[in-house]
């Protein structure tokens, strides 16, 4: 199975989230899948494991910002809709290439909200093979089921 795994940053920024994912992809990548890794900031590190680094889902970056303070402001305007334009530019052809999309994060830490838009589930699953998922983190006590198995939105394992 094709998996990406979406989150502002990734390996080696230095946070839960960060390590999480990491630890998600290795597994996930030793039980036979293929996985990347999409995110705003972020580096290779393992050689099995593609890292796409996308500015625009990186809440430092300034359009973000502008964007962010449009949104904020009860207003999204020109900063916002260019952000989500090219957002949605650059996950429409990687919806299609990935059979599931793994979310951390990005629903319920609104750092950018354009990049959340552009990645909603309704958005992604008319243009993916397969369902979209965005559990904060994946959580089961028999880790040998991450191999076979991704957790869908309500929790229960596919």
């Amino acid at each position: 199975m094709k998996i990406a795994i979406v989150h502002y940053t990734s390996w080696p920024v230095i946070g839960g989230v960060e390590s999480v994912i990491r630890q998600h992809a290795q597994l996930m990548v030793r039980h036979g899948h293929e996985v990347a890794i999409l995110c705003g900031e972020g580096g290779a590190f393992d050689k099995q494991i593609q890292t796409l680094v996308l500015r625009e889902l990186n809440s430092q970056e300034p359009l973000v910002q502008a964007a962010q303070e449009e949104a904020y402001n009860g207003r999204p305007g020109p900063a916002y809709f260019r952000l989500l334009e090219t957002l949605q530019r650059q996950l429409r052809p990687l919806f299609t290439i990935f059979d599931r999309f793994v979310v951390h994060n990005m629903f319920t830490m609104p750092f950018n909200l354009a990049g959340t838009q552009a990645a909603s589930p309704n958005r992604a699953e008319k243009q993916s093979r397969g369902p979209m998922t965005w559990p904060p983190q994946i959580r089961t006590t028999k880790s040998r089921l991450i191999g076979r198995s991704i957790l869908s939105a309500s929790g229960s394992l596919e």
